[in-house]
C-alpha cells in the first residue's frame, strides 16, 4: 500500500477512477465504456462466448460444481454487461475453472483405454470448446485494421504537418482518438483519449471532454468553439462533425488522405492569398484526378 502511494499523483492516482467513472458522458461516447447490447458485432461475440463458457460448466461439471465458480461466472458476466471493457474480467477469470473441469478428462492409464472411451471423447469435445474460445476471444480483444489502410491512420497528415510547421506556434484540433499521434509528433493536441484528464473533476481547470462530447454531438456552435481557441491547424476524420462542417470557415484544406478518411486543415492567415491559392488549387487538381479515376474503374466494373 506504501509503494502504491509513492507516485507524483500520491493518493490521486488510485482514487482517480471514482471521480472518473461516475462522468455520464464518458459512458455514451467512449465506446469501451458502453453498457452491453447484443445489436452490436461484439455483442454479439460476447453473448456467444457466455453461451460456450456456461455450457462447458453446466457438462462438465459432475454432479456438484464449487459455489465460488458460479459466483465467478455471474459476477463477471455481470461486469460484461454493464461495459465492454469490463468483459475483459470474464475473460480473465471465469476460464480458469474450466482447468478444474478437465483435470480428469486425459486417461491416467492408457492400458485401460478402450473403457475409458467415452472420457477420451468428452476430452476431444473440450479441447474443441477451448479452440473456439480462444478463437472468439481473439477476435474479441484484437482490432484488425482495414488493409485498405497503408499508413497507421493520420500519419501521412501529420507528417505534412511536421516538415512545414514549428511545434511551438502551431495548435492543432484532433479529433478524440488522434490526440496521442499529435503528441508523438511533437504537437500539443487539443484532446486525447485520456479521457479522464480532461474531466474538470480531475484537472480543476476545464471540462473539455464534456465539451468535445457537446460539439461531436451538434449542441455546441462550431462557429463559437473555433473562435475559442482559433486553432492554427485542424487533423480531423471523416468520422468528425468538423470534417464537413468547415466550408466557409476561417480555413481551407492543406492535406487529405483518401485512403485513410483525414484532412489537415490549416487557418487561411498562415500563408498569403496567393500561396493558399496555389495549395487549393492542387488540391482540387488531384481530387478531381481521383474522382476521374473512381469513374473509370466504375464504368469498366
Amino acid at each position: 500500500m506504501v509503494v502504491g502511494l509513492i507516485n507524483p499523483y500520491t493518493y490521486k492516482a488510485i482514487t482517480f477512477i471514482f471521480t472518473s467513472f461516475t462522468d455520464s458522458l464518458m459512458h455514451q461516447y467512449i465506446n469501451e465504456l458502453l453498457p452491453f447490447s447484443i445489436q452490436t458485432d461484439l455483442g454479439k461475440q460476447m453473448a456467444i462466448l457466455i453461451l460456450i463458457v456456461g455450457l462447458i460448466y453446466a457438462f462438465f461439471r459432475e454432479g456438484k460444481i464449487r459455489i465460488r465458480y458460479i459466483c465467478l461466472f455471474a459476477g463477471t458476466v455481470i461486469l460484461g454487461f454493464m461495459s465492454y471493457k469490463a468483459f475483459s474480467h470474464f475473460i480473465l477469470v471465469s476460464l480458469f475453472p474450466l482447468a478444474y473441469f478437465f483435470k480428469d478428462m486425459c486417461p491416467k492409464d492408457f492400458s485401460m483405454l478402450p473403457a475409458q472411451f467415452l472420457k477420451v471423447y468428452r476430452f476431444l469435445v473440450a479441447g474443441v470448446s477451448l479452440v473456439a474460445i480462444a478463437a472468439l476471444c481473439y477476435i474479441c480483444v484484437v482490432d484488425v485494421p482495414p488493409k485498405a489502410v497503408l499508413k497507421t491512420e493520420s500519419e501521412s497528415a501529420l507528417q505534412v504537418l511536421k516538415e512545414n510547421f514549428d511545434p511551438n506556434n502551431t495548435t492543432v484540433y484532433s479529433s478524440f482518438n488522434d490526440g496521442g499521434a499529435v503528441e508523438f509528433y511533437g504537437f500539443k493536441p487539443y484532446i486525447d483519449p485520456r479521457a479522464e484528464v480532461y474531466l474538470k473533476i480531475n484537472n480543476k481547470k476545464d471540462d473539455i471532454f464534456a465539451e468535445n462530447y457537446y460539439v461531436q454531438m451538434g449542441y455546441y456552435s462550431i462557429d463559437d468553439f473555433l473562435e475559442k481557441y482559433n486553432f492554427t491547424h485542424l487533423l480531423v476524420r471523416n468520422s468528425d462533425i468538423l470534417f464537413n462542417n468547415l466550408e466557409g470557415k476561417n480555413y481551407f484544406i492543406l492535406y487529405e488522405s483518401t485512403i485513410t478518411g483525414y484532412r489537415l486543415y490549416a487557418r487561411n492567415d498562415l500563408f498569403s492569398d496567393k500561396e493558399r491559392q496555389q495549395i487549393i488549387d492542387e488540391y482540387n487538381k488531384v481530387i478531381k484526378q481521383a474522382q476521374e479515376e473512381a469513374d473509370a474503374k466504375q464504368a469498366w466494373f
